[in-house]
């Protein structure tokens, strides 16, 4: 099934390159290709009335995107129009903001610290995730493939993530005006706008992958018309630990890999 749904969604790609001669559909063998290659995840919990978040909170976390193959993204509190509760609520309930923000993390570790990306970007991951994304008006249809390059244990979850960058912050940008930065160009970027299902660490895909397992799937997401910037899709690769304990931020779920598809 799920191979025909790819060469479904391939077809469609190939249907809407006719139409619009810009769009270039690669052979259906590469059409995905997970690779065995790292990326790395930074999550800021932020808000545009919090000076510090945008004094300091928001340089770093483009500093974190800009380290390399990075899944980055801004979770945006209440009293913010960017603030989902939903998701605000699951993401924090595994990797706690411990009550103020800015507030970080990085991979599974709480912290501010540049070199623990470093260490990170610097893993050899036990999968790869590959994904494709197509727009259509307010449609957005994601193609993922993951491959285990060795064997995993336990439950092993994908999550989707509908971000949005390049949201106007400036001074006057009104109810998005962003406290603590001067700048006359500042932008909200890598904001939380959706999840798949309403569900930030995702489905359960896989329990005990042998190496050499290859998990492809197709999902559609709606994109909600006031969203008009650079919207994009992360998906990212999860193993649950049922020994986590998130007070002593310690996640449930594991970060193991991540794409950012555009």
């Amino acid at each position: 099934m799920k191979k025909l749904l790819l060469l479904t969604f391939s077809v469609m790609f190939f249907m809407t390159a006719c139409q619009k001669t810009e769009i270039i559909i690669p052979d259906p063998p590469a059409f995905l290709d997970a690779k065995q290659v790292q990326y790395g995840l930074a999550i800021n919990y932020t808000a545009k009335w919090c000076s510090p978040c945008g004094s300091w909170g928001a340089p770093l976390i483009h500093d974190l995107s800009s380290m390399g193959k990075v899944v980055a993204v801004t979770n945006h509190a209440s009293g913010d129009p960017m603030y989902n509760a939903t998701l605000y609520n699951g993401m924090s309930s595994d990797r706690p903001t411990g009550g103020g923000i800015p507030s970080f993390w990085v991979g599974d570790s709480k912290t501010t610290s540049t070199s623990t990306m470093t260490t990170l970007l610097n893993q050899t991951p036990i999968a790869g995730v590959d994904a494709k994304m197509y727009k259509s008006g307010s449609t957005i249809n994601i193609a993922v493939q993951v491959k285990f390059f060795s064997a995993g244990s336990g439950d092993y979850y994908l999550s989707y993530w509908l971000l949005e960058s390049g949201i106007d912050g400036s001074a006057s940008a009104g109810a998005y005006a962003q406290a603590g930065t001067s700048d006359a160009d500042y932008t909200h970027d890598f904001v939380l706008r959706d999840a798949y299902n309403s569900t930030v660490y995702g489905e359960k895909i896989l329990t005990n992958p042998a190496s050499g397992k290859v998990y492809e799937d197709v999902i559609t997401m709606n994109v909600n018309s006031a969203w008009t910037n650079e919207v994009y899709i992360a998906a990212c690769l999860w193993k649950f630990d049922p020994n986590g304990n998130p007070q002593n931020n310690n996640p449930r779920y594991k970060y193991i890999n991540g794409i950012v598809a555009k």
